[in-house]
């Protein structure tokens, strides 16, 4: 009995202790880590923005490269002189016939059509296929006509297609780059690029070029974007297909059922955004710009996605080992209590038994 009476008081300074020393501490970590979830939440967004615009970067000067492979093939002498002496023949009478020739004719029969794709011009571009991404080329005049081409194409007059109106303009010329198709027979995903071939005179349109390029750089280089194991980019179309991730690609059709909160995201001008849909949860960054503000003719939307578990992998670690230093803490202050405690009561007790009652 008497023991127990001599540790009435102890509890009291044990929680006073406790108080004293923990609450601070509870309170200030609690402020503590949720600022530094918010703040790393950003830093998170931020790293994932910064890796998309450089990706869109990449991109960006893909579509020039090509660009300008294709302006410096216009002004090749060779292909020049072809249009020039196209041109200067002007439209003839049997366009009906060529064209019903052209589509149903025998190669091998028709003067016609060799003459299209075996001339010296034709068997240049063939060669200037082979050392680039270029996979198909062909050469119009003023009019449209085919002049030169290293396959036979569906038509032998182009004006109506929508490439050559966007690259000859009437004769002002303008630059033409095509979305992303997909072909069965051959299994291969490809762009048009169309330029036009201007007279050094007038600065004046006087034919096309237009090439078929193989987009299998353009799905390596999104592919290649990796952030951590599971963060990825996405390469979007403006109806939200997906034309390219690691989950699937242009010929599935498939949408992004996020590509509304992406879009409200950029015209509000931020640079990244948190999914939180279900199993869908995870972490968005994008360019500040579109891809469209560089390429008007593509109107494609570019952005890194990563798990936010993975993505607060690391923040997650660090509170769970606050956590055991808080506990570790807690310990140290019970021990530490009960010993002063024990320090400051005794004296009391001894001086005075009666104070072993409060």
């Amino acid at each position: 009995m008497e023991n127990q009476e001599k540790t009435r008081i102890q509890p009291k300074i044990f929680i006073l202790f406790v108080i004293i020393g923990l609450l601070p501490m509870a309170v200030g970590s609690i402020i503590l880590l949720s600022g530094a979830r918010e703040t790393y939440q950003d830093v998170i967004g931020g790293h994932l923005s910064v890796v998309a615009e450089n990706a869109q970067m990449e991109l960006n000067s893909y579509f020039r490269r090509v660009a300008d492979e294709l302006k410096s093939l216009a002004l090749t002498p060779e292909i020049r002189a072809r249009v020039y002496e196209s041109n200067q023949k002007g439209l003839e009478a049997n366009v009906d016939r060529n064209r019903v020739e052209w589509t149903n004719g025998d190669v091998q029969k028709s003067e016609f059509i060799r003459s299209v794709l075996e001339n010296d011009t034709a068997r240049f571009l063939r060669e200037f296929t082979l050392d680039s991404s270029l996979r198909e080329l062909l050469v119009t005049d003023a009019f449209g006509r085919t002049v030169a081409a290293t396959h036979r194409n569906q038509d032998y007059y182009l004006s109506d297609k929508r490439w050559w109106r966007y690259a000859f303009r009437e004769g002002a010329g303008g630059r033409y780059i095509g979305d992303f198709t997909y072909d069965d027979k051959s299994g291969m995903y490809a762009m048009e690029f169309a330029v036009p071939i201007v007279d050094r005179t007038n600065q004046r349109a006087v034919g096309v070029v237009r090439a078929i390029v193989d987009s299998e750089e353009i799905i390596n280089l999104v592919n290649s974007i990796k952030v951590g194991q599971r963060g990825h980019a996405l390469l979007l179309r403006g109806d939200s297909v997906i034309l390219v991730s690691p989950e699937a690609t242009f010929k599935d059709l498939r949408r992004f059922k996020h590509f509304a909160a992406l879009q409200n995201a950029i015209e509000n001008g931020n640079r990244s955004l948190q999914i939180d849909d279900g199993d869908d949860r995870l972490f968005l960054g994008f360019p500040p710009f579109k891809l469209k503000d560089s390429l008007p003719e593509l109107d494609w939307y570019l952005a890194v996605a990563q798990p936010r578990k993975e993505a607060l992998a690391l923040f997650n670690n660090i509170n769970t080992k606050f956590f055991y230093i808080v506990l570790f803490t807690v310990v140290i202050v019970g021990v530490m209590s009960v010993f002063f405690s024990w320090i400051l009561v005794k004296p009391i007790i001894e001086t005075d038994p009666h104070l072993e009652r409060l």
